[in-house]
């Protein structure tokens, strides 16, 4: 075989899975569900249980005020509902907290020993039929807990995620707000099919009596709980009309930092969680998260460099003649494709620059993060004491 014919197979081997990882799966998952769609029966008997709400908050002094009355005004109408507040290794104040309101519990150590072991903790505590985790930095819509319960009155349901929005002070997305968008529908598409692959950690309501302990070393909480509702046979559903807005990271430095410590806690979760390669059990699921996750962690940025690659040999070659224009065009497409990288890249802290321009760099540094964040898993350097992103 030719250096030409094997550079053939590697392109539309490598055009074929970026596609189908990125778009295909995603119009795949649309499709079926439009004849899966469930239907949510309003407000059930579900609204008179108990409900939960955790906050873990580490160093969050500046805005628990704002959470806790922002967790308060989402609760209006429910007959109650039980707060806890989680604050351990918290040096900013946060152990002094005192609330006045009977049904806010305050928990706080001064060990810090991670989010896991914070949400175990406050599990320990929890008195709600359903427990809702929702970040400290993330502020709820005032219906947001009742969209979300109300989504657990189907009994297939498991759990129940939100929606994560990234918002710019101005009230504009960002490049990493369009990038949640597009994992919206993504998210969307794969709750009608049959369950998300993945819960948002920002915003997740789940049944208490299908909690499982997380591992306290787990880098991932929200995919280690998710895990745990499928291997119980159980669904996790989407509900959009929920969601936890925060701001983006505050500098890119930030943002691949944190996407290198979730890629590197994805591969941790996948070591522990080999159920997902077996298509013989929970096989709808196991295709989904093949299809919209382990792709995207494993192939995406060696099919990128492959797909470049191959199209240089392409170029020219004489068994290639019928096909000369079409190679010559898609290696000027890469082309330009790269040169925005590159203006994304000087540009990459300037909030101004068009989209058109960002988002290409945005890709390129995301799949990166994917390779650093597999090589820190390996070397097992990732802690599960994160560094706060600046917002």
């Amino acid at each position: 075989m030719t250096i030409g014919e094997i550079s053939i197979y590697v392109f539309f081997i490598s055009a074929g899975l970026l596609f189908y990882t990125y778009v295909g799966y995603g119009l795949f998952a649309a499709f079926i569900g439009i004849f899966r769609n469930r239907k949510i029966v309003g407000h059930t008997d579900i609204f008179r249980a108990p409900l939960t709400i955790i906050i873990p908050a580490y160093n969050e002094i500046q805005i628990i005020s704002e959470k806790i009355n922002n967790t308060i005004a989402a609760l209006k109408n429910f007959n109650g509902g039980q707060i806890i507040l989680i604050t351990d290794g918290s040096t900013d104040g946060s152990a002094a907290l005192n609330f006045t309101q009977p049904n806010i519990l305050h928990l706080h150590e001064a060990e810090r020993k991670g989010k896991s072991a914070a949400i175990n903790k406050a599990m320990l505590h929890a008195t709600g039929e359903i427990v809702i985790i929702t970040d400290a930095n993330a502020m709820v819509n005032i219906t947001a807990f009742e969209k979300l319960v109300a989504r657990f009155s189907c009994e297939k349901t498991g759990a129940v995620s939100g929606e994560k929005k990234v918002m710019m002070h101005d009230g504009s997305t960002g490049t990493e707000g369009l990038y949640w968008k597009y994992e919206s529908f993504l998210k969307k598409s794969s709750a009608r099919m049959y369950s998300l692959t993945g819960a948002a950690g920002e915003l997740l309501a789940i049944r208490k009596k299908l909690f499982q302990p997380i591992p306290e070393d787990a880098i991932l909480d929200d995919l280690e709980l998710s895990l745990a509702i499928i291997r119980q046979g159980k669904v996790i559903d989407y509900e959009p009309e929920a969601y936890a807005e925060e701001p983006p990271s505050k500098s890119i430095a930030d943002e691949f930092s944190r996407k290198m410590r979730i890629s590197a806690g994805v591969f941790q979760t996948l070591k522990r969680n080999m159920f997902v390669f077996n298509p013989f059990k929970h096989a709808v699921f196991v295709f989904q998260f093949n299809s919209h996750r382990v792709l995207r962690w494993t192939i995406g940025i060696d099919c990128i460099l492959l797909l470049y690659i191959s199209n240089i040999f392409l170029l020219g070659d004489p068994q290639t003649s019928s096909l000369t224009l079409f190679f010559d065009i898609s290696f000027i497409l890469q082309n330009v494709f790269y040169f925005f990288v590159i203006i994304g890249l000087l540009f990459r802290n300037n909030r101004k620059v068009p989209t058109l321009f960002f988002l290409p760099f945005y890709f390129i540094m995301m799949n990166m993060a994917i390779l650093v964040g597999f090589f820190r898993f390996l070397g097992r350097k990732e802690s599960v004491l994160w560094k706060k992103a600046a917002r």
